[in-house]
This record gives structure tokens, sequence and C-alpha cells, in this order.
């Protein structure tokens, strides 16, 4: 969350990509009118439909944001909790390796 709140205040050519698990928005308003600044950058939200510390309806709510800022959004809901299951794992190397340009 903190990752994302930093590139939406900051230069846009800040990070190449951001990973955001088991997070939500921090400051909704603030962060839509910057919303730009995600534009065409390649992010990865994953989030646990059971997660009692964060609400999957905000997990949901962050990624509706992403992908209507423009970013390039890969969503991996997962059957679990507050959590980086393998699922997720398995999901952020496969990121990776798209953004690397390497066979999956």
């Amino acid at each position: 969350m903190l990752a994302c709140d930093w590139q939406l205040h900051h230069d846009p050519e800040a990070a190449d990509a951001l990973l955001l698990l088991s997070a939500s928005r921090l400051n909704a308003g603030d962060w839509q009118r910057r919303a730009s600044a995600l534009r065409q950058l390649p992010v990865l939200v994953s989030h646990g439909k059971r997660d009692t510390d964060l609400a999957f309806s905000a997990g949901e709510k962050l990624r509706d944001f992403i992908g209507e800022s423009g970013a390039q959004l890969t969503w991996v809901p997962f059957d679990g909790a507050h959590e980086i299951p393998l699922t997720v794992w398995r999901s952020v190397r496969r990121f990776f390796k798209l953004l690397l340009c390497e066979p999956v």
C-alpha cells in the first residue's frame, strides 16, 4: 500500500512495476486524483477471500482502482486469509518473467 502511495505521489517513472499483496487503498480521494501516475504500469494485486485483517471487498476496490487507472493489472484472488500462499508466489514469478520477457 505504501509503495502504491509512493508511486502516486512521486515521479511516475519511479517504479517499473508494483506488487500489492493483501492490500487496500490508503486515501481513496487523493489516490483517485493521482491515478494517472499508474497508467501503463504493470501491477499485480492479490487478496484472500477470507482475509479478516483487510476485507476481500477492500482488495476488490483496490483492484478496480488499479484497473480503472489504466495500469496493466494482474488480479490474483485466492481462497485464504491475510497471507501469501504458493499460488500467489507462482503468480509473482510469472509476473516478473513477463516483465523480463522470459518464457513462463
